[in-house]
């Protein structure tokens, strides 16, 4: 089988395979929404794939330490299965938490991961399960806690203008405009998320849907929350944390439960309306990022995970989430953020 684009230039291992540390070092230069998108299917097939050999995983012991919590200098650490990508991803996933404001490949990596491993179905071992849900944890993890952190409000100081005095003026001019940028800049900030939540109220208080023009009331379930995760990805200007999911999922009414086969016939030609914002052309490619999307676009979906029984508010929250990495991807986010 051929190498992918992203590993194909990368160092490889005696038995002609990249490294784990030259797959991490793949992660680390990743660019495109192409590139984030095919590590993050790449990640998901390795650990959804059941495991047929015992061999113990050859790769370097600070990889292995970011799954077990061991230290990495612990050369006793062994695992049953070699999760090449998996232990590498991790490894850049569990690096401290970002200072800046802007979302970067290892962020977006994240909410790709967390949606394309959150979908699968539980198949395999205890301890590919296992592996499975400690990547889960840390992209989700990852993906919210950049939500949270571009969403905190900056202070404005005024501390230096409000000492000026023009008979300092040397000494006081600078302070005081180096001042007055920053505080610019955290009132641009502070602005855009002002709009956000109106956007966002407005949305609610109207009560109707842009994309099939009727009111969210006259839709049944999971159809009112997918097109009501979807709307409400596209009035945000950062990716949703759980409160944003919480604003979807408290629309719900008929919580029955539907496997995506079920959501796709239930909503039938509706599907190509509601993906009409969308690049169809990605979500069919990297279907494992966007399972629900790709689904209502093609109107079928044979992924591991469409069979699984999930309530109107998971669809729901599925639609949000993975119409906003969409939007990450593409850069739309990074665009409502731009002063007007």
């Amino acid at each position: 089988m051929a190498k992918s684009i992203i590993l194909s230039a990368l160092p490889e291992d005696k038995a002609g395979t990249p490294s784990s540390l030259s797959k991490e070092y793949s992660y680390r230069n990743l660019v495109t929404a192409t590139q984030i998108a095919e590590a993050a299917s790449e990640i998901a097939n390795e650990v959804s794939v059941p495991i047929q050999s015992n061999r113990i995983l050859d790769t370097d012991s600070h990889v292995h330490a970011a799954l077990s919590g061991a230290s990495s200098t612990d050369d006793s650490l062994e695992y049953s299965h070699d999760y090449r990508c998996g232990t590498a991803a991790l490894a850049f996933l569990s690096e401290k938490v970002p200072t800046s404001q802007n979302w970067t490949a290892r962020e977006k990596l994240a909410g790709c991961l967390w949606s394309a491993l959150a979908f699968q179905a539980e198949l395999g071992s205890s301890e590919q399960q296992a592996f499975r849900r400690k990547l889960i944890s840390i992209s989700e993890s990852c993906f919210l806690t950049m939500s949270d952190i571009v969403r905190t409000r900056i202070e404005v100081s005024v501390t230096h203008v409000l000492a000026f005095r023009s008979e300092n003026l040397e000494q006081t001019l600078y302070p005081v405009l180096g001042e007055l940028c920053d505080a610019i800049n955290a009132l641009r900030h502070n602005a855009t998320l002002d709009n956000e939540e109106r956007e966002l109220v407005h949305l609610l208080v109207a009560g109707h849907s842009e994309l099939v023009k009727e009111p969210f009331s006259s839709l049944a379930d999971p159809l009112r929350t997918i097109v009501l995760g979807i709307e409400t990805a596209f009035k945000l200007i950062h990716p949703p944390c759980d409160r944003h999911a919480a604003l979807v999922t408290g629309q719900v009414r008929e919580d029955a439960q539907m496997n995506l086969h079920s959501v796709i016939s239930f909503i039938g030609t509706l599907g190509t309306v509601l993906t009409r914002r969308f690049n169809v052309d990605m979500l069919q490619h990297y279907p494992l990022v966007f399972p629900l999307l790709s689904g209502l676009a093609s109107g079928r979906s044979k992924l591991n995970g469409s069979s699984t029984m999930r309530t109107a508010a998971e669809w729901g929250c599925r639609a949000l989430l993975e119409a906003a990495i969409y939007n990450l991807l593409i850069g739309r986010y990074e665009q409502a953020q731009r002063p007007t």
